[in-house]
Order: C-alpha cells, then structure tokens, then sequence
C-alpha cells in the first residue's frame, strides 16, 4: 500500500552559491545554521514544493522542505499525487518562483533535477553559477509569502535591501540574498545585476 509520494529535488539559489568558499560537496551557504535557525549545519534553507495542476496551473498539494547545502530535498505528498503528472513548482523567500519545464510524473518516489540544465526549468529560467550547474535566481524578496512577492526582481526588492543595509540588519532576515547574516552591499549589488536582466 502506497501512503506517500515523494520527490527528491535537486535545486541550487544563486545567492547562497559559493563553491569557491563552501567547496564542491556542499556548495551553498547555509543562513539556517549560521543564524541559530537550526543545528544542523548541511541545512541551508526553507523551501516550499508544489504540485501544480498540468491544465489548470493550480496548486494541488505543497510541502515545505529544508533544502540542503548540497542541493538536496525530499517532498512528501499524500498517495493520491500517485500515477498523475504536476509541474513541480519550487518557491523560495528571496528567489524567483521556479517551475518544472513540464509535468512530471508522480510514482511513489521520484526524482527532478532543476540544476542539471537550465532547460529543466520552465522557460529556461535558470542561472548558470558553476560548469553544469544551474540556479534559481535571487533577489525577489520583497513580501514572500503574499500576493507582494511579485515574480520580478526589480526596484521594491533593491529598495527593501538597501534599507535593511542601512540599518546594519544582522540574522535571519529576507533581505539577505547571500546567506551570509549580514544585509550588505553584496545583497544589492546582485539583485541590481539582476533586475537590469528582467
């Protein structure tokens, strides 16, 4: 008796990215652990993992996951995602939303790879931050969680950045694209590259 579908996710956020720093096993930083979020040092971030309806484009089910300095997650879902297809849509506090480039099929475990290519993701919406590795872009973090996070990464997100940097805002904070627990020129300075791309 199948009780639960899961999915092994492979996905990197472009600002925690530091391979030169973190190495090649664990590339990313990890803001969880560096701010007393958590104990575990491999947890890097908060993610949140639906299954999207292939016609309707609606959510179906979510599983909020810890994603790991490696890249890794496991979604669950119930056993009735089983034997039908979702877009796999992955949503993080301060990247952009990221889609599946097609329905995926649900078994009672499974597997997606976003890094791999940047073809995997839906439109190609992907960063290039290391030989053959793929991200999810940074910078849209202004309202995470409401109908404010906006899918852009444009002047709000530039604007709540820099006033947390004015304000020498240390922890775990929304603001702080990097993952390094300080809100920085660093943090601006790439949702600025960013939003001039579109």
């Amino acid at each position: 008796v199948i009780c639960t579908t899961s999915v092994d996710i492979t996905a990197f956020i472009q600002g925690y990215y530091d391979e030169g720093t973190n190495g090649t096993v664990n590339p990313m930083n990890s803001p969880m652990f560096n701010e007393g979020v958590t104990v575990d040092p491999t947890d890097c971030d908060t993610m949140i993992v639906s299954l999207m309806d292939a016609v309707l484009f609606t959510e179906v089910e979510r599983d909020t996951v810890i994603l790991k300095t490696n890249g890794t997650a496991t979604a669950s879902y119930s056993s009735s995602a089983s034997g039908n297809s979702y877009y796999i849509r992955l949503t993080h506090r301060n990247a952009l939303e990221t889609w599946s480039s097609n329905p995926v099929l649900m078994g009672a475990s499974g597997s997606y790879n976003f890094s791999s290519l940047d073809t995997m993701a839906y439109g190609s919406q992907m960063v290039l931050v290391a030989t053959g590795r793929w991200a999810m872009w940074s910078g849209d973090c202004s309202n995470f969680g409401s109908p404010g996070q906006d899918g852009f990464v444009e002047s709000s997100d530039y604007s709540a950045i820099e006033n947390d940097s004015q304000n020498f805002l240390f922890g775990y904070n929304v603001t702080d694209i990097t993952g390094s627990g300080l809100v920085e020129s660093a943090d601006y300075g790439l949702v600025e590259n960013n939003s001039q791309l579109f």
